[in-house]
């Protein structure tokens, strides 16, 4: 199926492309996705993708507008992780070992980026407290720290306490505001990611 008109927007580079040669029969193999995966596999990571782009905010009653916006960010980070995840089984990556397409995107920068929003690090030492594995607790103070390229474990672990229950946009006594500029700059980090690996593809096929 071509994918075309309204549903082509927020999806990724060179969308349009890449689903006009699923349709006469090329492999997402054939255009440098993994090989293990089927078209529909990718439409719908893309589907994800797009998803998670077109979402706006939550609606709420009975909550103050903060908290509303804090709750809005916190959904959106969820759904740009499932994208994002959704992305990488396409490669043929894992969030562990995903480290090489990360790189050009200043992952270590964006680690200022938050902790300059965090100065206190309560939301970070929140997050940090929910997680069992001390090899991920290690690997989450690493990437807070900036001491490796591969931060999604930031991403992962939010997602995975706010979808468990424990984070809320006031959680440890955080703002909703620093909870907001996290996700979002979360967020956009990683929909920059999955953007720029299509749209690389594309420019492949070109050649």
């Amino acid at each position: 199926m071509i994918v075309s008109g309204p549903s082509l927007r927020n999806t990724p580079s060179g969308w349009p492309r890449i689903s006009a040669l699923l349709a006469s029969g090329k492999t997402p193999g054939d255009l440098g996705f993994s090989e293990k995966i089927t078209p529909g596999d990718l439409n719908r990571a893309v589907s994800r993708y797009r998803l998670c782009r077109s979402f706006n905010r939550v609606l709420l009653d009975s909550y103050s507008k903060d908290t509303e916006a804090g709750y809005s960010a916190l959904f959106k980070l969820f759904l740009t992780w499932s994208a994002f995840e959704c992305f990488l089984s396409c490669v043929g990556l894992t969030r562990e070992n995903c480290e090489p397409i990360l790189r050009n995107h200043k992952p270590i920068k964006l680690a200022g980026k938050i902790r300059d929003i965090d100065k206190e690090q309560v939301f970070w030492l929140f997050v940090q407290s929910r997680l069992h594995s001390p090899k991920q607790k290690q690997e989450l103070e690493n990437a807070y720290y900036g001491k490796t390229d591969n931060i999604t474990i930031l991403a992962s672990s939010i997602r995975h306490i706010f979808a468990h229950g424990p984070l809320t946009p006031n959680a440890n006594g955080t703002s909703p505001e620093a909870v907001i500029n996290i996700c979002s700059i979360l967020c956009q980090f990683l929909v920059d990611v999955v953007d720029a690996e299509f749209k690389s593809r594309v420019s492949r096929l070109a050649r």
